[in-house]
């Protein structure tokens, strides 16, 4: 018997209900100037005065079309805002106890603190409602996937999807989407998740250390995420 089989079946069942779900994410694809500003509708950017920061359009991940890139030129340390961010505010509702998938291309060139985190905060509270979960990004388009259950509801008027580093660099992001998912557990993809997450983890860890010099939290709020290369 092919064990592999039911597990396509379920992944291709998987696939068109996330084809069917709306992206909550508008603009995700950074395809969007209605006012020729440069600048890609719905994205901005979040920081202390300190930080030198520019949220700009290039070329798509497939060499068409446009991504975001976020550049960073000037750090300084010292405040809670102390970081590059790129993020959506007031844009993205979410209801407590349904399953979410977070999926975004990225690349990354000269970001020293190495790691990249990603949170869907509450601004009232300001506190996560279950994605709060880092990433290394290298100097190649990869593909990540944060699968999270929201632990409260979320009002779009109250969200922000962040994106950020603690380091001079820049980053990219191409296809950013945010669907709701049928209930989900990681140890149904046992053979998927955790090897993708081992190796991405030790990835991260090893850059923490080396680079950071300081033990970073890699999942928090019970999100799980994967690199698929």
């Amino acid at each position: 018997m092919n064990v592999r089989l039911p597990m396509i079946i379920i992944l291709g069942f998987l696939c068109v209900i996330l084809m069917a779900q709306g992206n909550l994410v508008p603009n995700g694809d950074f395809e969007s100037d209605a006012n020729g500003d440069g600048l890609p509708d719905f994205w901005t950017t979040a920081g202390a005065p300190q930080i030198k920061q520019q949220l700009v359009r290039d070329i798509g991940r497939d060499g068409k079309g446009f991504s975001g890139e976020l550049i960073c030129t000037e750090f300084g340390d010292g405040t809670p805002a102390s970081h590059a961010m790129i993020c959506q505010v007031g844009t993205i509702s979410v209801q407590k106890g349904k399953w979410y998938l977070l999926t975004l291309w990225t690349k990354a060139e000269d970001i020293k603190a190495g790691l990249v985190r990603v949170a869907l905060v509450n601004t009232r509270i300001w506190d996560d409602v279950g994605l709060q979960d880092v990433f290394h990004p290298t100097n190649r388009w990869q593909k990540y996937e944060f699968y999270f259950q929201a632990t409260s509801d979320l009002r779009a008027e109250e969200s922000r999807l962040q994106i950020w580093f603690t380091s001079t660099g820049t980053l990219w992001l191409d296809d950013v989407e945010l669907r709701e998912i049928p209930s989900f557990s990681p140890q149904h993809f046992p053979q998927i998740i955790r090897k993708e997450l081992r190796i991405s983890f030790q990835i991260a860890v090893l850059n923490a250390e080396q680079r950071v010099g300081e033990a970073i939290p890699l999942i928090s709020s019970g999100g799980k995420a994967m690199s698929i290369a």
